[in-house]
């Protein structure tokens, strides 16, 4: 059965454009928790001027052409499409050289705690790569997965 559904996209042509070339674009979005330290440098006994810990979330596309055997022949990207900063938590211990450091760009720290792929956030879409038309497409294994079927 799969060889007969191969054999159809081999002879597959988009209904709009009659392109016979497909990309295969993955968007997902992945997130990254940092904790950013502005040192102080005042006579006061604090660990630091301003400790913020915050949340950035990078929505991504992958693409690729979809070659013969069914799968993306190489990925170029990722490519940002958009991005989102949240504030978790902050505590500011010193006011004057929290605002002292935006001259002082270089002494501020940055650490990366987390990165997660958010499963929840993810799609792929088949395109004609002449003129964009989304294709319909079925996964060859159930739960998306194996080679992509386009769907004439």
């Amino acid at each position: 059965m799969e060889d007969e559904r191969h054999d159809d996209f081999l002879a597959f042509a988009c209904a709009k454009c009659d392109g016979q070339d497909l990309r295969v674009e993955h968007y997902y979005s992945v997130r990254t928790t940092y904790r950013m330290e502005i040192p102080c440098s005042s006579d006061n006994d604090h660990e630091y001027a301003q400790m913020v810990i915050y949340m950035v979330t990078q929505h991504l596309c992958q693409y690729g052409p979809l070659g013969d055997d069914l799968r993306v022949e190489y990925w170029d990207g990722p490519d940002e499409e958009d991005s989102d900063e949240e504030n978790l938590e902050e505590e500011t211990n010193c006011e004057d050289c929290r605002e002292n450091a935006a001259y002082a760009q270089h002494l501020i720290e940055i650490e990366e705690m987390e990165v997660e792929e958010l499963d929840n956030e993810e799609e792929w879409q088949v395109k004609c790569d002449k003129c964009g038309q989304k294709i319909e497409f079925e996964w060859s294994h159930p739960g998306g997965g194996g080679r992509i079927l386009p769907r004439s």
